[in-house]
């Protein structure tokens, strides 16, 4: 299809859907200040899905204590998708 000097192609998009949003945030986490980071970290625990974002992050293998904070900022970055 032409418009004017400019074609346009129409095909089939490809989306990021869940894995791609949530690889995005985890490196965009690691970028943030400090303290961009514990203001990100206080909006996300506004979330109502909050607690079930915590629970369902599963043990490390090593017994680590979990990241919280990442894990569930890195939750949210689909958060949009899921309403």
């Amino acid at each position: 299809m032409f418009f004017g000097r400019h074609v346009v192609v129409f095909g089939t998009a490809l989306a990021w859907y869940d894995e791609g949003h949530m690889k995005v945030a985890a490196l965009a986490y690691e970028q943030l200040t400090p303290a961009a980071r514990a203001e990100a970290n206080r909006l996300v625990r506004l979330n109502l899905g909050y607690p079930q974002w915590v629970a369902a992050i599963p043990d490390s293998p090593d017994h680590q204590p979990k990241d919280v904070d990442r894990n569930t900022f890195v939750r949210a970055a689909v958060w949009a998708d899921d309403i």
